[in-house]
């Protein structure tokens, strides 16, 4: 990886052929107005396509553009994210999703905060903030588990889930350091770290909108995130966050090095 870097991406794949290299034409597009150095980084989870061919031809748009790949115990985005995260090198540390939902150029407006805020998260719910258009099912679990996040885990966010988030250096390692959740319910377990270890955090307006068709089962999803909360408040009532990366982690994180 390389070093003295601003700013890092993390882009977790899996099975992306269709969508990866415009995604990656775009985050290029904007890095390379930018005065600042990046490095991009791919998080493979596992892709049965052409995702890793994709990418390595999109290999010249970037002056660092990296892949991990090969690790069969990664098993869902918030471990590629995870893996990626604590893999990169930058002073700041922020991931998207592999469509662009919500367009990477919209990252001037979370690193505009960074004197003030320790992370920034983009916000569709916000004044000033769009959701696009999406069917009914999914804003109404979208928004219940917004309460339900409210309710059970004390997070007073609009919006926990918006695949557009900028940590600083310290505050990506050690709240990703203990991350444990693997699947779509690690964004609210960040946020809560993110509180317990008593970090400033600004929800800023952005857009988003849906790109092809969703690979989310929304109510397997909304299922397992319900389940996913109460595993998180049993990590903070037994403790489990106050150690360090599990054997497990430990091993996916020192292949990616």
């Amino acid at each position: 990886m390389s070093e003295n870097v601003f700013l890092s991406v993390i882009i977790p794949c899996h099975n992306e052929e269709s969508r990866i290299g415009h995604t990656l034409n775009a985050v290029a597009q904007h890095l390379n107005k930018q005065n600042y150095d990046a490095e991009v980084i791919a998080v493979d989870a596992n892709s049965t396509d052409k995702t890793i061919e994709v990418i390595n031809s999109k290999k010249y748009l970037f002056k660092n553009l990296h892949i991990l790949e090969g690790h069969r115990s990664i098993n869902g985005k918030g471990m590629a994210i995870k893996l990626g995260i604590l893999a990169a090198n930058g002073d700041y540390r922020c991931f998207i999703d592999a469509d662009n939902g919500a367009p990477f150029d919209q990252i001037d407006k979370l690193l505009d905060q960074r004197s003030q805020y320790d992370i920034t998260i983009g916000s569709r719910y916000v004044e000033g903030g769009k959701a696009g258009k999406r069917n009914i099912l999914r804003s109404i679990m979208s928004r219940g588990g917004n309460l339900l996040f409210l309710f059970l885990l004390g997070l007073n966010y609009k919006d926990t889930r918006c695949p557009l988030k900028l940590f600083s250096k310290e505050a990506a390692i050690k709240i990703f350091s203990v991350q444990k959740i693997h699947g779509f319910g690690f964004d609210t377990e960040v946020l809560v770290l993110a509180r317990k270890f008593g970090y400033k955090v600004l929800e800023t307006p952005v857009t988003w909108h849906e790109v092809g068709e969703s690979k989310v089962n929304v109510a397997q999803d909304s299922i397992k995130s319900i389940l996913e909360i109460f595993q998180i408040r049993w990590y903070l009532i037994s403790g489990v966050y106050k150690k360090s990366r599990s054997q497990k982690d430990e091993k996916i994180f020192e292949k990616a090095k």
